[in-house]
């Protein structure tokens, strides 16, 4: 089932704000705003001891909203990411085509550790989507440029996904068919204007319900999920000067 966005054309939503900013490398015209809840350019810069983290939960519409409502973290921005560098800059529909093989819609979120942590992403990016019923999507050709994916970021990121996995995989006594790849070697490219915070200003249209997240919800409660992770050596090494600044690992726009 075709999603309503791919009626919308490049042009659709006008962004209204004085301070609107021309990211790098995006086709001229294209602007995007601050962000809603930080008045951060989605660009950066950023504050100092910002990260970055990236992940593809299923529709990057939903999947965005979800760390925005969070409210902890200092960006979002919706876009692809999984494909080959030969093919930079893939649109929505070469996407969705299948032309642009290997990308799926993703979110880079930039986060600060003064207000969260990796691990709280992690809780998000889990409790977001159902990995089981995406690749049951993708089996039956139905949204196969969504996923379920986690890309880390340094050796402590890639610790603390492969040990949150686990705790999934035994709460939902399944292995989930969710990917933990190493983010430098997966390039992410910003999706257009009209697909950022998309939710946020369609707020009143609702949201449709997300097949098997209710169950995954209830089987990961916040706290537990997060006592879980806290306890390891990883979580509080997590924040050392190895995980890159998200100066660092800037978007690819």
């Amino acid at each position: 089932m075709r999603r309503a966005r791919q009626l919308l054309s490049a042009g659709a939503d006008a962004y209204r704000t004085s301070q609107s900013r021309l990211m790098p490398g995006v086709s001229s015209g294209v602007q995007l705003l601050e962000y809603p809840t930080t008045g951060h350019p989605l660009a950066g810069p950023w504050p100092a001891g910002s990260r970055a983290a990236l992940f593809c939960a299923g529709d990057f519409w939903a999947a965005e909203d979800r760390f925005l409502r969070s409210n902890r973290i200092e960006c979002s921005v919706a876009g692809f990411a999984g494909g080959s560098p030969d093919f930079p800059k893939p649109s929505f529909e070469e996407v969705c085509r299948g032309d642009a093989e290997g990308y799926r819609e993703a979110v880079k979120v930039v986060y600060n550790s003064r207000r969260t942590s990796y691990s709280d992403l992690l809780w998000l990016f889990w409790t977001s989507h159902s990995a089981r019923h995406l690749e049951k999507g993708r089996a039956a050709q139905q949204g196969r440029q969504l996923g379920s994916v986690i890309f880390a970021f340094g050796p402590r990121q890639l610790a603390l996904a492969q040990a949150s996995k686990a705790f999934v995989d035994d709460r939902l006594s399944a292995v989930q068919p969710t990917l933990i790849l190493d983010a430098a070697a997966c390039p992410f490219y910003a999706a257009d204007a009209h697909h950022q915070q998309r939710l946020a200003r369609d707020r009143a249209q609702g949201r449709p319900a997300l097949p098997g997240l209710r169950a995954v919800r209830a089987a990961l409660p916040r706290d537990a999920f997060l006592a879980h992770l806290s306890a390891l050596p990883e979580a509080k090494e997590a924040l050392r000067d190895e995980e890159a600044p998200a100066e660092e690992v800037a978007v690819t726009l």
